[in-house]
């Protein structure tokens, strides 16, 4: 009595069945090779083999792994295409919201990548060519740094959970946050360079559907772009360790951003 791998055909959730059932195969095997564990091998057969028919159970275990499977291969590719390291940590921030990678429609409120061009703009816009260039550049050489230590093995997650790429998001999400000084006036043309971009995208791809970026998404993306300086701040001893590193300057004009954005 063995455990049965069926081969995978296609390229649906049968390949993620097709890898638990050589899983299952492989530690049944490696039970029956330590017989002093005392397990009785046929009995445990047996019961895998049942747990194998739970087909009402398994289908949406492996539906759900192929679909998270699948935006992940998806994330990479869209992630190694980038030349703009910096540009890498802030969609890392808001990928989470994309509707393509299931969140909420853009009807309901929610974000889509198509709207990363337009945002890029506003960084450069709101920052200037010369600060963004240097944030950059930083970026370049903490991932060269990475890639060194890392070497074949490297991921981005790596380069995501580094605390100096942390710190060079923080700075600039920042100096985001104080150049919205005059919110209302501030985030109309934030919208309105996001807008000119994805008219932009329509006319170069007729298939494209038509969206207008408003107010309510400005807050989806201000939810998710700050959440990590928003969740520092909440506390008194987060304002006050942001206070000593930052200038309390910039902790008053980022907790007034919040406030206007409507985050806290």
């Amino acid at each position: 009595m063995t455990i049965r791998v069926k081969p995978a055909r296609g390229s649906g959730p049968q390949r993620c069945r097709f890898i638990s059932e050589q899983h299952l195969h492989l530690f049944i095997e490696y039970v029956a090779s330590h017989p002093d564990s005392g397990i009785d091998v046929a009995k445990l057969t047996e019961q895998a083999q049942s747990f194998q028919e739970q087909q009402t159970l398994l289908a949406p275990v492996y539906q759900r792994s192929f679909s998270d499977c699948e935006r992940a291969r998806k994330q990479r590719e869209f992630d190694d295409k980038r030349s703009d390291h910096l540009g890498r940590l802030v969609v890392r921030l808001i990928a989470d919201s994309f509707v393509e990678n299931g969140g909420r429609p853009p009807e309901e409120g929610g974000l889509s990548r198509r709207i990363v061009p337009g945002l890029l703009s506003v960084l450069q816009l709101a920052l200037g060519t010369d600060v963004l260039q240097d944030a950059r550049d930083k970026g370049e050489i903490i991932v060269q740094r990475l890639r060194e230590h890392h070497g074949d093995e490297f991921e981005w997650e790596d380069f995501f959970e580094n605390s100096d790429a942390q710190a060079l998001l923080a700075n600039v999400l920042i100096e985001l946050a104080v150049s919205f000084e005059d919110y209302d006036r501030r985030m109309n043309w934030a919208a309105g360079v996001l807008n000119s971009a994805l008219e932009h995208e329509v006319k170069a791809d007729n298939s494209l559907p038509h969206w207008t970026f408003e107010s309510v998404h400005f807050r989806s993306l201000a939810a998710a772009l700050f959440r990590p300086l928003l969740e520092v701040t909440e506390s008194a001893d987060g304002r006050i360790a942001f206070a000593s590193a930052y200038g309390e300057d910039k902790l008053n004009a980022m907790r007034s951003f919040f406030e206007q954005a409507r985050l806290t």
